[in-house]
């Protein structure tokens, strides 16, 4: 299976960041379980996109950012198995 690269956010600086890039059926079907999931599913929406209010008609047209999620989704789980330390 070949997933293509083409976006929206303008021109790719070399002929090899165009091509398709060929992932295994393992990626394919959690790409298509996190399809069924996300509230972006635009054919323009980011794949991991935000849903923050503040994005506002935003959503789904920004990514989302790992230090975001860094930041707001993973010490909370964290904490409360009693792990104390930073995460990063």
């Amino acid at each position: 299976m070949l997933l293509s690269t083409t976006t929206g956010t303008g021109e790719c600086k070399t002929v090899a960041s165009k091509a398709p890039i060929p992932i295994d059926s393992y990626t394919a079907k959690d790409l298509l379980a996190w399809y069924r999931l996300t509230p972006s599913r635009e054919p323009t929406d980011w794949v991991f996109a935000t849903d923050s209010a503040r994005a506002g008609k935003k959503r789904g047209k920004q990514p989302l950012w790992l230090s975001k999620v860094m930041q707001y989704r993973i010490p909370p789980p964290i904490r409360k198995l009693g792990f104390h330390e930073r995460v990063s």
